[in-house]
């Protein structure tokens, strides 16, 4: 009986160290310079490098980066579970998009915060987005961003906020497509080919952008509601913004009819530009609630705009 008792002992506590690997997942994982990836990523023994924060931070759980460093090295950083990633105040933690690769990669339908992060690219080998997603949702807070192509590229039905938030010297910086939505608030944009861009790829599919309380500096597009296939739908509202210099301030544009581009604007200053609000395209709705300030361009309009009200 005591040989058997004893088998079964060793047995579970056997089977109790096999399991640790899986329960030893950090809901805190820490990374910094000093840092080394062979740690357990704990306050006292942190990792050095993302990826291997990623792997030891349990499904919904917290990164924090304790200093201001690189921490990626190589390549995109795959984000596969849900995860919050935070500089610690006062540290700003850096993801760097290289060799043509996007700086961040994150998985299908996954819940994303960001906070605190700066995005850049390398600069003798540059990369592509600064972030991409497909459906889920995605929070990005008090950071920068500046890559070559995309800084937030959303895509597929799932929703993105940006607050309080850079974005420079890039392609474009949020793009919203087949039925993602943004809520773009606080946010600063600066030397862009397109600020802020819904744009309607998919039929049968809404994809939108709501702009609040955001400056945008010689963007060519400000902010564009742009639909390409027939049945595909793009809104854009704007509101409580300013727009200084560039080509054009608000844009509403759809290439086929049936391809349907709105775009609204309200309590917002566009000025300096080569044409402030611009309709192009018969599917496309700009709408002006009468009560902007479209001054100093060497257009105020050009097509139609449609006045509408408040309720």
């Amino acid at each position: 009986m005591k040989r058997i008792l004893s088998r079964f002992a060793l047995s579970f506590v056997a089977a109790l160290v096999m399991a640790l690997p899986v329960h030893a997942q950090l809901f805190r994982a820490y990374a910094a310079s000093y840092g080394n990836d062979s740690n357990p990523c704990t306050v006292a023994a942190p990792c050095r490098l993302l990826p291997a924060a990623l792997a030891a931070v349990q499904d919904g759980g917290e990164i924090w980066l304790l200093d201001s460093a690189n921490f990626n090295s190589g390549g995109a950083v795959a984000i596969n579970k849900n995860v919050s990633i935070l500089s610690v105040p006062g540290q700003v933690g850096s993801i760097v998009a290289v060799g043509g690769a996007n700086a961040i990669n994150i998985g299908a339908g996954l819940t994303v915060a960001l906070r605190n992060v700066s995005i850049t690219s390398n600069a003798n080998s540059p990369g592509a987005d600064g972030i991409d997603m497909t459906t889920g949702k995605l929070s990005v807070q008090g950071s920068t961003i500046s890559v070559p192509l995309a800084a937030i590229h959303a895509s597929g039905i799932g929703f993105l906020s940006v607050h309080d938030t850079v974005i420079r010297d890039s392609f474009v910086g949020v793009h919203v497509k087949g039925g993602a939505t943004a809520d773009v608030s606080r946010s600063k944009f600066f030397d862009l080919q397109y600020g802020v861009y819904a744009e309607g790829v998919v039929a049968s599919t809404v994809s939108s952008a709501i702009v609040k309380d955001c400056q945008f500096a010689n963007v060519v597009n400000g902010a564009q509601a742009g639909a390409t296939t027939v049945g595909a739908v793009a809104r854009l509202s704007v509101h409580d913004s300013s727009i200084s210099g560039g080509t054009y301030g608000i844009v509403a544009y759809s290439s086929a009819g049936g391809a349907n581009a709105v775009a609204s604007v309200g309590a917002s200053t566009i000025s300096g530009a080569s044409t402030g609000l611009l309709q192009s395209g018969g599917s496309a709705v700009l709408q002006s609630m009468g009560n902007n300030w479209v001054v100093n361009n060497t257009n105020a309009t050009a097509g139609t705009i449609t006045p509408v009200g408040g309720i």
